[in-house]
């Protein structure tokens, strides 16, 4: 700021004090600014980084023939547990059906057609039975 030959004291404290409030506040900024670069930087860093190391991203570079082939080689073991079925008779079929059909859970459901329209309320007192709605 310019300052006034016939500026008032208190009017040149003002301007000077503004002036140093100024440059305080642009070396704030600047500080500010600087920290977000750097911040902003590493945060880049981190993100190649997980990138770098992402499954997806191996899985892409590998093909997926080479990592279809590694997982039929790991997973081969297992078809060697599973033991060999034989084909049920029409007999067993049929007793097979009926327990899973003892096995199954009830509905505890009413019918729209089964829920009272009115009910039977029984007094414990005098054993009268009443209807409400």
């Amino acid at each position: 700021m310019k300052k006034n030959d016939d500026a008032s004291p208190q009017e040149t404290v003002i301007a000077e004090l503004l002036e140093r409030m100024s440059e305080r506040d642009r070396a704030m900024w600047a500080q500010l600014s600087e920290r977000d670069s750097k911040l902003q930087d590493r945060m880049m860093e981190l993100f190649a980084r997980i990138l770098e190391n992402s499954s997806v991203d191996r899985v892409m570079a590998a093909g997926f023939d080479s990592v279809a082939e590694q997982l039929k080689a790991q997973l081969s073991p297992l078809r060697e547990l599973t033991p060999q079925r034989a084909q049920l008779k029409p007999e067993q079929k049929e007793l097979l059906g009926n327990i899973r059909l003892a096995l199954a859970r009830p509905v505890y459901a009413l019918a729209r057609e089964d829920i009272p329209s009115r009910l039977f309320i029984t007094d414990s007192s005098n054993n009268d039975g009443r209807t409400a709605s």
